[in-house]
């Protein structure tokens, strides 16, 4: 489990390639960015298994559960989500893969965005389906005398009243300040904008070439020379530079897809960890 920690493999590449071993008065700074980016490719490629794992995981829980309405939160709740999850991420990996630079396409640009706001929607989802499993499953009994609004594993009052969080409280307190964070991601989402991933970054040069495209396609559009336009709309698609990051509103600040999903995904595997010995205890 150590392998989804990000901050294991920089200090790995750091050690690889010889960051360390430089003289404090050399410029190092380019043989760091180099292990970043080979820690955040190794990193992501290491959550990738854990995270198919638990999408099929859910499915052996729940035949060891012995609540019926635990089996269904666990089964067609968690299990459904973490599928979908699964499936955004590897897509995700995939069009925003190691050392892209060409720009994404119009399909690619929706795909991505989509994918990210997939992960976005149902990882909450997947943690309320969690504590609503353990609930069912070892206090079935607290259901009624507890707010559904109270039901989840970093609600003060479901952790109060919830004896059987007791047993795993710990490993849950370990995210925290993990979970007041994602907040800060999955919560514009579900309830002002979604999240965005620009095709490319371009420069003031490149920007005139753009606008002058950008004419061109209008001109053609409207003079029903749609061959001309197509051309340009291609050749408009090449320009600038891909960078993996994404936003919620162009005037905030960027957030980069790695190491930010896969240190995500992370806190949710470790997660779906403790509430599995919590059920299964």
């Amino acid at each position: 489990m150590d392998d989804l920690d990000y901050e294991k493999h920089i200090e790995d590449y750091k050690k690889l390639i010889g960051y360390y071993a430089r003289k404090p008065y050399i410029d190092n700074s380019e043989t760091l960015r180099d292990a970043e980016e080979h820690a955040k490719h190794h990193h992501a490629l290491c959550v990738f298994n854990p995270l198919r794992d638990w999408s099929q995981k859910t499915i052996l829980i729940t035949q060891n559960l012995s609540n019926d309405n635990a089996k269904y939160y666990m089964l067609y709740g968690a299990g459904r989500r973490l599928n979908m999850i699964f499936y955004a991420y590897q897509e995700i990996t995939h069009v925003a893969y190691d050392k892209r630079t060409e720009p994404l396409s119009h399909d690619e640009q929706l795909i991505l965005s989509r994918e990210i706001n997939i992960i976005y929607m149902h990882l909450r989802g997947v943690l309320d389906n969690f504590a609503w499993c353990l609930l069912y499953e070892r206090q079935p009994e607290l259901v009624d005398t507890i707010h559904r609004n109270d039901v989840g594993l970093f609600s003060q009052k479901f952790r109060r009243q919830c004896a059987a969080f007791v047993e795993i409280e710990e490993k849950i307190k370990e995210h925290d300040a993990w979970h007041d964070e994602v907040q800060e991601r999955r919560n514009p989402v579900a309830h002002r904008i979604p999240l965005y991933v620009p095709p490319s970054v371009i420069t003031q040069e490149e920007a005139k070439s753009y606008h002058a495209l950008d004419n061109r396609i209008n001109d053609n559009l409207n003079s029903l020379k749609l061959d001309e336009a197509r051309l340009a709309l291609d050749e408009i698609n090449t320009i600038g530079t891909f960078y993996p990051y994404f936003v919620h509103h162009p005037n905030e600040p960027h957030i980069p897809i790695y190491p930010t999903i896969p240190t995500d995904m992370t806190h949710l595997i470790r997660i779906g960890n403790a509430v599995e010995k919590g059920l299964l205890k």
